[in-house]
């Protein structure tokens, strides 16, 4: 097992058993050199050069390493709330960023400008620009989700049929219309009249 306190103390200059009873010191030490990597030169004991170490007490010495612990640590706390302050400093300028972007009610400047627009757009006699149409509703059908039947077919009423006239024998046909049944009789007359001897036969 390696000691710490004993290192720390060859480290700072101090006497033995100085951080024997300091036990808030020597955490606040481990701190400031494995945290924040601090040199051991800028907390440790530094005697005056025309002063002999053999007549600083022990107190005296250990009181100088607390000075430079106190020191470095204020140092540090300083340079912890500059880093929050520009941390702070950041947000509130992305805040505002957005802010102008978006306007202060949140919406977007160009919906702020529309709905500024509208009211001057009635003042004026220009219509309001048109609304998005919602689909309509789906149809209703019956419960249960089957389709409905189809109507029943209705039954068609039968007309009575129309006798159909036919054209008598001896009747003239109407202009336009050519009568097949007067056919035979206009051949008779054609034979009488041309056949004079009777050659003809009906066969």
């Amino acid at each position: 097992v390696i000691q710490v306190k004993p290192q720390l103390e060859k480290v700072l200059n101090l006497p033995p058993d100085a951080l024997t009873k300091e036990i808030k010191l020597t955490q606040q030490l481990l701190e400031l050199f494995i945290e924040y990597q601090i040199p051991s030169d800028v907390l440790s004991y530094q005697g005056d050069a025309y002063e002999d170490d053999a007549d600083v007490s022990g107190e005296a010495k250990l009181e100088m390493v607390k000075r430079n612990v106190a020191a470095m640590r204020e140092m540090l706390d300083e340079s912890k709330k500059e880093e929050v302050e520009a941390a702070q400093q950041v947000h509130e300028y992305e805040k505002a960023e957005l802010k102008q972007a978006f306007g202060f009610g949140g919406a977007p400047k160009m919906a702020q400008s529309r709905s500024r627009a509208m009211p001057m757009q009635m003042a004026f006699g220009a219509a309001p620009p048109p609304m998005c149409a919602q689909p309509p509703p789906p149809p209703s059908g019956p419960p249960g989700g089957r389709p409905a039947p189809p109507p029943p077919p209705q039954p068609q009423e039968s007309q009575p049929e129309q006798p159909v006239e036919r054209p008598e024998a001896g009747a003239e046909a109407a202009p336009g219309v050519f009568d097949v049944s007067a056919i035979p009789q206009a051949l008779e007359e054609r034979y009488e009249t041309l056949d004079v001897d009777s050659s003809l036969r009906p066969t």
